[in-house]
């Protein structure tokens, strides 16, 4: 979904005041309950009642793992504050943004909800959402878009979706429990329910750094080993990092959502036995210049990026950007107290302080290409006559080319370079 073009819904949500949600629910509750529906809560299955609701009564939950990035596209793109989606539950114009990216949603997930509910044109009773005691959608945000959105489209077709069955949580919540029902309901792997990478990062980074959730907790509430969860997070962190120093353009996921492979093999790489501290940094620096220049090289960006963090081609690759920056180590000598850094120099060949000062700088995939073509030759001991043979040809086929008038400025400044760095190669290395 483009923000900046949000697809086009007939639906419009007009929230319903607060006392009136409640009211309506106790109703139901006392009143109409159908049945009960077992929801596991603080550790303990509780049985919920089931009721039938008008579609209007209940309102999207706005703190969405599975809409947080594009939730934050759409802050950066309209210039507003961070928390505009995270104050704002009864808020229809933040309601109506949160049915676009859900309706969306619920078009591009594997199993294409939207799809699934407009051909049977029936809720299924045995899966109700989920709300609190407040009308708020704990389960079933991308369920509710549709049905809403089918409805309006042709209310005598869909008039089953007038209504829709939902479970309900009557005890207090805070905001940990509630995360912890969403884990065990849709990141569960068994549940099957389709995170994008970016935004099961961001869940996890919530739970950690806001709502103070360890890792062995929130391994236990998604169902997944306290290895992945710490991984996800470092993976977040790492993607942070690019986009606020790198990109200059802090929480924008949109400009690395299509490089799932360059971070995801960059944080397993990184933690493979036998890494030591400086050479997962240097791993970290180097996923992080293909990212900048993501899309400009001659092949895929992955294969960019797993010839530059090779374990065997680390130092290669870092003395190739430091011989061509020209940098200078300022490492302090080994075992130093006051130097934080110093412990990742002992007994390594790396310096840190190299690798700290590579820079990271868009328009540098040519360099990039010209340091994989290195790394990939440089035990080829023939590949420097293949090179000037290769160079040679190329230049002697110029005699026969066409120079336009617009083009002759540049092929004259590339012949001069040529010129220079060739007698440089003749007077350092074959002198």
């Amino acid at each position: 979904m483009d923000i900046n073009k949000p697809i086009e819904t007939k639906y419009k949500v007009e929230v319903a005041d607060k006392s009136k949600r409640k009211r309506v629910i106790k109703e139901n509750i006392t009143k109409k309950a159908l049945r009960k529906h077992p929801i596991p809560i603080k550790g303990k299955t509780v049985d919920c009642k089931v009721v039938l609701l008008p579609i209007d009564i209940p309102i999207y939950h706005l703190n969405n793992g599975r809409t947080r990035a594009r939730q934050r596209s759409h802050i950066i793109d309209n210039d507003h504050k961070d928390n505009y989606f995270k104050d704002a539950l009864e808020n229809n114009k933040q309601q109506n943004i949160q049915h676009k990216i859900l309706v969306d949603l619920a078009q591009v997930s594997k199993s294409d909800i939207y799809a699934e509910l407009k051909r049977k044109a029936e809720f299924r009773d045995d899966s109700p959402l989920l709300l609190d005691s407040n009308g708020v959608v704990i389960n079933g945000n991308r369920r509710l878009s549709s049905i809403r959105e089918l409805y309006k489209s042709d209310p005598k077709k869909f008039q089953k979706f007038k209504h829709v069955p939902c479970a309900i949580i009557e005890q207090f919540l805070d905001d940990k429990q509630i995360k912890q029902i969403e884990n065990h309901i849709q990141v569960r792997k068994e549940f099957k329910q389709e995170y994008d990478w970016i935004s099961l990062a961001l869940e996890v980074k919530e739970e950690k750094d806001i709502l103070g959730v360890p890792f062995s907790q929130i391994a236990v509430d998604m169902g997944k080993s306290e290895e992945a969860i710490k991984r996800n997070y470092e993976l977040i962190s790492l993607i942070d990092k690019c986009l606020i120093n790198d990109y200059k353009d802090e929480g924008n996921y949109d400009l690395i959502k299509n490089q799932e492979q360059i971070w995801k093999n960059t944080i397993e790489r990184a933690n493979k036995q036998g890494i030591k501290p400086v050479e997962k940094e240097a791993i970290f620096k180097f996923a992080r210049m293909v990212s900048l220049n993501s899309g400009k090289f001659e092949t895929r960006d992955y294969s960019i990026n797993n010839a530059l963090q090779k374990k065997s081609s680390l130092e290669d690759a870092v003395s190739f950007f430091k011989k061509y920056h020209n940098l200078k180590s300022t490492a302090k000598k080994e075992g130093d107290p006051d130097d934080p850094l110093s412990d990742l120099n002992v007994k390594n060949t790396l310096d840190i302080s190299i690798v700290d000062k590579i820079p990271v700088k868009k328009n540098s995939s040519d360099l990039i290409l010209k340091c994989v073509d290195y790394l990939l030759n440089k035990k080829d001991f023939s590949a420097a006559r293949k090179y000037s043979k290769d160079a040679l040809s190329k230049i002697e086929a110029m005699n026969y080319m066409k120079y336009p008038e617009k083009d002759r400025k540049e092929i004259e400044k590339n012949l001069n370079k040529i010129i220079s760095k060739s007698e440089k190669i003749i007077d350092g290395k074959l002198k």
